[in-house]
């Protein structure tokens, strides 16, 4: 959501030599998606991998103190995005002779944070996805994985961070290797 800063990174990648295409997508759209991956075959000519790093900015809250309907609203654009991008996806990866699918997680899949039930849950939903198509799609030569990510001081990460807990940012730094936050 955030163009500018979009734009900054493909003319990152432009100048690497390498092309690069911009577009915003709602990930809670499935004809957003399906029209956004449609465009970058088109563009490009084909489609040999697929990074999902999306999802929606979550509210820190207890499991008793989240709101329902916000918590299926998180679980909807995040489980149903990834689904809907890998669904529309495989097809190209196919066509190709195989491809990759990565979708960042999060940690909380290994160690829970208090308050984190809005991206954890959702992200658990995506990694099972990720073991399906793995799974199913192997013989085709499609890959798929699954990173779980820390916290990062970049994109919707800044926004994230100050939005959370005090608490919350020092459970997470102190479960960081490298004791910072990923850039």
């Amino acid at each position: 959501s955030n163009r500018s800063a979009a734009d900054d990174v493909a003319k990152s990648i432009e100048d690497l030599g390498r092309r690069a295409h911009v577009a915003q997508v709602d990930i809670a759209d499935p004809d957003s998606i399906r029209g956004y991956v449609q465009e970058v075959a088109t563009t490009f000519g084909s489609i040999h991998s697929m990074v999902f790093a999306a999802g929606p900015v979550l509210e820190w809250n207890t499991i008793a103190d989240q709101d329902v309907e916000d918590f299926w609203r998180f679980v909807e654009a995040d489980v149903k995005g990834f689904y809907t991008a890998a669904q529309s996806v495989i097809p190209h990866l196919r066509a190709n002779g195989g491809g990759s699918i990565v979708a960042l997680g999060t940690i909380a899949q290994e160690r829970y944070l208090n308050r984190d039930i809005a991206s954890a849950a959702p992200k658990g939903a995506v990694q099972q996805i990720v073991k399906g198509i793995s799974r199913e799609e192997g013989p085709s030569g499609v890959r798929a994985n699954y990173v779980m990510v820390g916290g990062f001081d970049a994109g919707m990460g800044v926004d994230l961070i100050a939005s959370m807990p005090r608490e919350f940012l020092d459970a997470m730094l102190a479960a960081t290797p490298l004791g910072r936050w990923g850039r």
